[in-house]
């Protein structure tokens, strides 16, 4: 399998160009020409015979590249789908956790219901039983 390095490098070879002008890309370069990932497609003649000039990705080298993007894609797919499942986990836990705060507000709500109406219905019961004193009482104040 490639490197990241190495991909990046061999990826620039897809088009026929020249050999890298600094030694670091020149020495991967070297390891990709040793594992016949490119080869010369591009010659000029020289005093011995002919020079490469230009470089190309071998076929194996286009298949690695396949599969290097291949396995990119489907770590990339995975992460999506890792990010996704975290986001549903999160907005369940929301969910959740407004469900539970909705349930202990209106359980809030019964309890003071449970105390006032109890209360109501005593004063409710003290105001028709004496109904009339009250209304006497009254009276008297104003009269």
């Amino acid at each position: 399998m490639l490197s990241q390095n190495d991909y990046d490098l061999l990826v620039l070879y897809r088009e026929p160009r020249p050999r890298p002008e600094n030694a670091e890309d020149e020495k991967r370069f070297r390891g990709l020409l040793a594992r016949k990932l490119v080869e010369p497609v591009g010659y000029k003649p020289e005093a011995g015979g002919l020079t490469a000039t230009h470089y190309q990705a071998s076929q194996a080298g286009k298949d690695l590249l396949e599969a290097f993007e291949e396995q990119a894609a489907q770590e990339e797919k995975r992460q999506a789908e890792k990010e996704a499942a975290e986001a549903r986990r999160l907005q369940e836990r929301h969910e959740d956790y407004a469900n539970a705060e909705r349930r202990y507000r209106t359980q809030n709500k019964i309890s003071v219901l449970a105390i006032l109406v109890p209360f109501l219905t005593f004063l409710l019961g003290v105001y028709v039983e004496h109904f009339g004193t009250i209304l006497e009482r009254i009276r008297g104040l104003f009269g």
